[in-house]
């Protein structure tokens, strides 16, 4: 290995098969752990320090091997809990140094960035590897426009749906009060899988589609029914027929944390009668279900349509998730089986007022369902850090805006979501590529390796302004941006209309919802292209669902990293630079390759070879390469740019 990179951040040890005989383990397993030491390192020798059911140990590794460039330690251990906690002890002639997932530290850290070792996790091991599509329903495709809502057909808090033609711009909700519909529908997206397969993307997630006035559908009218205008329970059921025989995974949307001022349980615009629900009737049994102060009803962040659900009913929870019939469980049976839920606003649900009952509440969710089967994906909607949410015993993941998002869209100059009140209109400045690595690092250090690759990247949603609608963007910054959602650990999702680059507005929630056109072009269109050659090589690369994660150079605007597992290595180099820069990358530091050699996807590169354990590469300004040394097989669809 060069001398101009330390022997320090060549240590490496991961959850991968590389470096644990056993990634998902049962209780009671004996797991073999391993870690990776440079042979120019000056330690003596390796210990394994962790805790398990509070109880710390300290074990001496044994050498596993050695080669020219490493040696590998090894340690046996018995699962006895739930999680074992655990890093590496370096020790030289007195000296120490401590390795977590973190990095090396020569003091001992705090416990957060421990390396954690889940036993009898219920693993939905099918989201490794796969690619998400998110679907705004009444904005993808209208497959039936008999079902689409009439202007006038009915109104909601005095305002009348709206008709809108699908090549119009959405009303803002002073216009529209969400209330203005384009008329997609379950039978669109059916419609449209054979798009969806050639884009490569083998999941779906669908906002929400149960009965509600609005187009949104957060303000639930009935959980039990898919509303009538997407095509109702009988259009579910022959959507995930068909996107079974396809195999398309789908997961739908749901808050169980309100409902609509309309539902069935609540009833006060009297859909359902002047006598129904718990606003007309308080002896009724679904009166228990919401959070009161005298005859004043709890409104989810003060909005009057919302009515915030009572988690100390156990009724409700009856309702909501432990019943064989549940609203949850129905939905995961047949006829319908869809494959998880994503939940909306998690991390409010149970603990309004004196309610801090939400890590009870998910803890019962997480083992109701995972009864029916442990690989259901389970993810919730969080926005800041949602550690305690992520450490096998609540969610599967979430959505990763704090753990990407937010830090990728702050690389390429927009001010935070929640600070932009604060820092002004202007375009904010770009950071640099050591605080992106830091603001990712940070948050991925602090789960368990089997979740943090089960996390929901995304670059945009249904709740904020698509990052290509900040101005001035050109192409060769989404092509970067793409890159780094289809390679970091995690399972990427494309919000629907992103391989078109859809119209919109940089304003509140209406400018992220365009419909999207539909033309003949639209499988020739650059995005397509784009997220298609990505999506068809995250599908056959194991080493992007499940393998190790090294970042390699972070020097002003230049980002690069490798993913790696069983030798075969992917690079990725992102530039937010104004200028070429030629940089040499420590591929050495990955580790042992089954080949020297890598090719660029795209064929925007010439093929890059190892040279004295590194590899140098010129990155164009403002984009992204990414590298290769697998032999891959694309099908004959597959043609580079």
């Amino acid at each position: 290995m060069k001398k101009n990179w330390s022997w320090k951040e060549g240590v490496y040890s991961d959850g991968s098969s590389d470096f644990l005989s056993h990634t998902q383990p049962a209780l009671q397993d004996r797991v073999t752990f391993k870690v990776r030491i440079p042979v120019e390192s000056p330690v003596d020798s390796v210990h394994f320090w962790g805790s398990q059911k509070g109880t710390p140990f300290l074990k001496p590794m044994k050498l596993d091997s050695s080669c020219a460039r490493f040696r590998t330690y090894r340690v046996k251990k018995k699962l006895e809990g739930r999680v074992l906690r655990y890093c590496f002890v370096l020790l030289q002639d007195g000296n120490f140094w401590i390795y977590n997932q973190a990095g090396l530290f020569d003091y001992i850290p705090s416990a957060e960035h421990e390396f954690r070792l889940l036993a009898n996790f219920d693993c939905p091991d099918w989201v490794y590897g796969r690619t998400f599509y998110q679907i705004f329903p009444d904005r993808f495709c209208n497959g039936n426009p008999e079902l689409t809502p009439r202007t006038g057909q009915y109104s909601f808090h005095g305002h009348q749906v709206i008709r809108r033609d699908w090549d119009s711009k959405p009303l803002e909700y002073q216009e529209g009060r969400c209330l203005d519909f384009y008329g997609g529908d379950l039978c669109g997206i059916e419609q449209k899988l054979s798009y969806l397969k050639s884009l490569g993307v083998d999941a779906l997630y669908l906002n929400p589609i149960f009965h509600a006035p609005s187009h949104h559908k957060y303000d639930c009218q009935d959980f039990e029914n898919v509303d009538p205008h997407f095509g109702g329970n009988q259009d579910l059921e022959k959507l995930m027929s068909t996107c079974k025989l396809h195999d398309f995974r789908v997961i739908l949307d749901i808050s169980v944390n309100h409902v609509g001022s309309s539902h069935i349980w609540f009833n006060r615009e009297e859909r359902y009668g002047k006598k129904v629900g718990a606003y007309h009737d308080p002896a009724c049994m679904e009166a228990e279900f919401f959070i009161r102060s005298g005859s004043q009803f709890h409104q989810w962040a003060g909005v009057d349509e919302l009515l915030t659900l009572n988690y100390l009913s156990s009724s409700l929870r009856d309702r909501i998730y432990r019943k064989e019939d549940s609203i949850l469980k129905k939905w995961l049976k047949k006829p319908y089986e869809i494959d998880g839920w994503r939940f909306d606003v998690g991390h409010c649900m149970a603990r309004e007022g004196n309610q801090e009952m939400y890590r009870e509440v998910w803890g019962e969710i997480r083992t109701e369902l995972k009864a029916l089967g442990a690989n259901f994906y389970l993810m919730a909607e969080f926005w800041e850090d949602p550690e305690e949410f992520l450490q096998g015993d609540m969610w599967d993941a979430c959505m990763n805006y704090f753990g990407f998002l937010r830090p990728v869209r702050a690389f390429l100059g927009e001010k935070d979501w929640f600070l932009k009140s604060a820092l002004g209109k202007k375009r904010g400045k770009v950071t640099g590529a050591a605080t992106l690595e830091r603001s990712l690092r940070q948050s991925r250090a602090k789960l368990p390796f089997q979740i943090q690759n089960l996390q929901f990247n995304l670059l945009n949603s249904h709740d904020i302004h698509r990052f290509f609608h900040l101005q001035p963007f050109q192409f060769s910054q989404h092509r970067l941006c793409a890159i780094l959602l289809m390679t970091y650990p995690g399972v990427p999702s494309i919000f629907y209309g992103d391989e078109q680059e859809i119209s919109g507005h940089i304003r509140p929630n209406e400018g992220c919802r365009f419909p999207l056109p539909w033309n003949e072009s639209n499988e020739s269109s650059r995005g397509f292209h784009l997220y298609s050659v990505l999506a068809r090589f995250r599908k056959q690369s194991e080493v992007l669902g499940y393998g190790g994660y090294l970042p390699l150079l972070m020097e002003a605007g230049i980002f690069a990293y490798a993913r790696f597992l069983k030798g075969e290595c992917v690079l990725c180099v992102v530039s937010n630079e104004t200028e070429p820069r030629e940089v040499t990358l420590p591929i050495g530091l990955v580790g042992t390759l089954i080949s020297n050699s890598f090719e660029e996807l795209f064929g925007h590169h010439k093929t890059l070879e190892v040279c004295e354990m590194e590899i140098s590469v010129t990155v164009p300004p403002g984009d992204g390469l990414i590298f290769s040394n697998l032999n891959l097989v694309f099908s004959p669809s597959f043609t580079r740019e």
